[in-house]
């Protein structure tokens, strides 16, 4: 039995495989018959047959049978889509409204998007009683377009995609042009989908309030919820100097598609030509009023939201309500962003706000705020920073550095001499604080070649109270070739709170200079004073190098 089966089927096959050779439209109304059959096999064969034959009436009964054919069939008849594009084309242009619907829902399967000429011309016809129908799938099939158009090159499904579509815009050049003639938004609409910012017929109604267009361009500009329309808003911001009124329906929409679209482009570094146009927009609609609905925004566009709103031309006081808005009900990111916003607004509203985020929870808006402080001249600025170095949070501590610059090393020693010792003390404490470079420049200061500075730098290590941290090199210098030199080193141990520092000591009771003897007994016994029978704290192993010396020979040696 299924041997016979298999037979009949081949047998079918053949006779399917000849009508679809057959010029004979005789074949036709067989091949439909095919697609009735019980068995699966006759009815894929015979549908690949009637679309493979050169004549056309086949595919024509196909689109004319559209409505009853299965998903699966209709799938196939998809990818063969230059077969059936006269069979569609005559559909559409057809006055039977059943046919017209098959051809254009075919239109849109098939996507043969040369034929959106085709539904143009049916859709100007005033008097086609289909005009509706063949316009609003001419504006759908103009979004799939530009669609696929936004898609990398090796995922479209046509290659010749660019060149279409510019024959595509010629054809809806006219028909816009014509707008007065067949008033359809969709030809208007589609011509938006699909025209670059600078086709010529575009920049003509944007620039002529009185075009017969131009109302509906304006329209479609300001309330189309599709991507492609909002997109060519965009393009327009980034590809130059836009239209004014471009300008001003950005400034005027408040749906929250067309923002969230908005501010994805405006995050991070903003190019020339969009600062430029930001900066032209001087009302902005959604920065009016409440300004709760910005909790539907993300984080991210929230602080896109903050730098819109500084790059635009917009009054201050009313991007001023939106960093408070934002500072005070905003997520993480967004409250620094503004934090750091609020650097451009003065007096004495924004110095009290500023002041009182000193407070926040967020060490980061901390920060971008104390930065501010002392260019606002606030009173007790100084005193604000000072405290902020001794933050628990190190970003915090960075800003405060980064604003007393006047407190750094270089600047300390060369004004050092010319302080009183209470000066230096105080002073030294917060540039200590302040320039995390303190010890490897002090460090490099002991080791110096010149014996005036390595002495220096023995006053330095001691006033700024940094002896145990730079011990080794301190103890290294109580064997330098000048006594006046190891005789400083012994005074500055006596700061030092660790057994190696009081060994050190010790061995400097033996040096053959008795000032430096007499200074190191002095230190011992500030030590003994300090700590009675008390152990001292251990350090690291007594270090073996000397530090380079060029200094005169010790006279009591």
């Amino acid at each position: 039995m299924a041997g016979a089966a298999r037979n009949v089927n081949n047998s079918a096959k053949k006779t399917l495989e000849f009508l679809g050779r057959t010029t004979n439209e005789s074949a036709v109304p067989v091949l439909l018959a095919g697609l009735q059959s019980s068995v699966a096999e006759i009815q894929d064969e015979a549908l690949i047959r009637l679309l493979s034959r050169r004549a056309g009436s086949g595919r024509g009964a196909l689109i004319r049978r559209w409505a009853e054919l299965t998903e699966r069939w209709r799938w196939t008849i998809a990818q063969h889509p230059r077969q059936v594009v006269p069979a569609v084309r005559n559909a559409i242009l057809s006055a039977d409204e059943t046919l017209c619907a098959n051809g254009c829902d075919a239109l849109l399967r098939i996507r043969e998007y040369e034929l959106i000429a085709t539904l143009v011309t049916a859709a100007r016809e005033a008097s086609d009683p289909q005009a509706s129908l063949t316009a609003d799938t001419l504006l759908q099939l103009a979004e799939r377009m530009h669609e696929e158009l936004h898609q990398p090159p090796e995922s479209r499904q046509r290659r010749d995609l660019v060149g279409i579509r510019r024959q595509v815009v010629l054809k809806l050049e006219y028909a816009v042009e014509a707008y007065e003639q067949h008033r359809r938004r969709e030809i208007v609409e589609a011509f938006l989908l699909l025209c670059p910012t600078d086709n010529r017929v575009l920049t003509m109604i944007l620039a002529q309030p009185r075009h017969a267009a131009y109302l509906i361009v304006l329209e479609l500009l300001r309330g189309s919820a599709r991507l492609g329309v909002m997109r060519l808003i965009f393009r327009f911001v980034t590809a130059g100097r836009a239209p004014s009124v471009v300008l001003q329906v950005i400034g005027h929409r408040t749906d929250l598609p067309f923002l969230r679209q908005l501010l994805q482009r405006v995050t991070g570094h903003l190019t020339r030509e969009v600062r430029d146009n930001l900066r032209r927009i001087e009302s902005i609609a959604w920065m009016r009023g409440d300004l709760s609905w910005m909790s539907e925004l993300t984080e991210t566009e929230q602080e896109a939201a903050v730098q819109l709103a500084l790059a635009s031309g917009v009054a201050r006081p009313t991007v001023y309500q939106l960093v408070c808005h934002i500072l005070d009900n905003g997520a993480a990111g967004s409250r620094r962003r503004a934090a750091e916003a609020l650097a451009d607004f003065g007096g004495a509203e924004a110095n009290e706000l500023a002041l009182r985020l000193l407070n926040d929870s967020d060490p980061v808006v901390q920060a971008n705020v104390l930065v501010q402080l002392r260019k606002r001249s606030i009173p007790g600025a100084m005193g604000h920073l000072i405290r902020a170095l001794s933050s628990p949070h190190e970003c915090v501590r960075d800003a405060a550095r980064s604003c007393l610059t006047e407190f750094r090393f270089d600047r300390y020693v060369n004004a050092f001499d010319m302080m009183d010792e209470a000066a230096r003390r105080s002073t030294g404490r917060l540039v200590k604080q302040v320039d995390s470079s303190v010890l490897p420049r002090l460090a490099a200061e002991l080791q110096s070649r010149m014996r005036t500075r390595r002495m220096r730098a023995l006053e330095l290590t001691t006033v700024m109270d940094l002896v145990e941290p730079l011990e080794s090199l301190v103890i290294c210098m109580t064997r330098d070739d000048d006594h006046f030199v190891r005789a400083a080193a012994a005074r500055t141990l006596a700061q030092s709170q660790t057994a190696t520092a009081a060994e050190a000591l010790q061995e400097c009771l033996a040096d053959r200079s008795i000032t430096v003897r007499e200074t190191a007994k002095d230190s011992l016994k500030q030590l003994r004073a300090r700590h009675g029978d008390a152990p001292l704290s251990a350090t690291t192993p007594l270090p073996t190098r000397s530090p380079t010396a060029n200094a005169a020979t010790d006279p009591v040696g």
